[in-house]
């Protein structure tokens, strides 16, 4: 795969890592001064005639990897585990360190097997790249796991013909969107399109199927629960995607029409937020339909 990206002209996309082609990924100056150490090494190691040193400066560029892994997420342990900014940047850096060692590891093959490093350069790469995805994927857990508890159970969306009722689930709703809008604006400024898509996605969809779920569980919705449902669901499906699409993502397309580029790409990773907008025709036509007879 990182051969086919370089003889591509893209960057190298190694295994685990979403691909990302809307454009360079928004880093660091750290990052970008990491890896731009981490070509000059190499760069230094295949113009030195000194048997013992060039294996040393290959050596180097392993052990700059093996630091990057470790010392972001002990420095930023806390914001790691709560702010959505700094987990989304981390995967910015770190996904770029991944891309710069897995280029000259495909570029620089021939020098890092004469060192006996070509297995190591391979390893740092699959490790950084866990690193990358690890704290991401746990920032999706924990953001899921908080609308799932906020939405699903205790009989949120019945008896909604009621006014307590209806109030309670409007404002759960409404809480739910809330969260959902200030962390796809938080993430759409930073991550690449496929990454915003693929993460917000996986946030919206835990969402959107426990409010899909709740809505369908019951064995029977009465006329007047029937009535009020659509209401309540526009709160969150009202508007579309596009309050989780109003900021540019870094890579995005310009144009008047651009966030037409992304909401295909969110869907595919959201696909319930489609199917819990459907319910609300669907129980308009079916209040009709009773209303007829």
């Amino acid at each position: 795969a990182v051969a086919a990206g370089l003889l591509g002209g893209s960057q190298p996309e190694p295994v685990g890592l979403p691909a990302a082609r809307g454009g360079a990924l928004l880093v660091s100056s750290v990052a970008a001064e990491v890896a731009s150490l981490l070509e000059r090494a190499m760069e230094d190691a295949g113009s030195c005639a000194n048997p013992v040193l060039a294996p040393k400066l290959v050596e180097a560029v392993s052990d700059v990897s093996l630091l990057w892994a470790h010392l972001p997420a002990l420095l930023l342990r806390k914001e790691l585990c709560s702010a959505a900014h700094h987990v989304a940047s981390y995967f910015n850096d770190t996904t770029h360190v991944v891309w710069t060692v897995a280029r000259l590891a495909c570029r620089q093959h021939g020098l890092a097997r004469r060192c006996g490093k070509a297995a190591e350069l391979a390893a740092q790469a699959g490790r950084l790249s866990g690193a990358a995805l690890s704290h991401m994927e746990g920032q999706v857990a924990g953001r899921a796991e908080e609308l799932e508890l906020l939405l699903r159970g205790g009989g949120i969306f019945r008896g909604t013909h009621k006014a307590n009722r209806d109030a309670r689930a409007r404002e759960a709703l409404s809480d739910a969107k809330g969260k959902l809008t200030r962390l796809a604006g938080t993430w759409k400024s930073v991550l690449q399109p496929e990454h915003f898509a693929r993460f917000f996605g996986a946030v919206l969809e835990a969402a959107c199927v426990s409010v899909y779920d709740e809505v369908t569980s019951a064995d029977d919705i009465s006329v007047a629960e029937t009535e009020a449902l659509p209401g309540i669901l526009l709160v969150l499906v009202g508007d579309g995607l596009g309050p989780f699409l109003d900021r540019r993502s870094p890579g995005q397309p310009e144009g008047p029409r651009s966030g037409d580029f992304l909401a295909p790409l969110l869907l595919e990773r959201a696909p319930s937020f489609r199917k819990l907008a459907e319910l609300v025709p669907m129980f308009t036509m079916g209040l009709q339909e009773i209303e007829e007879e």
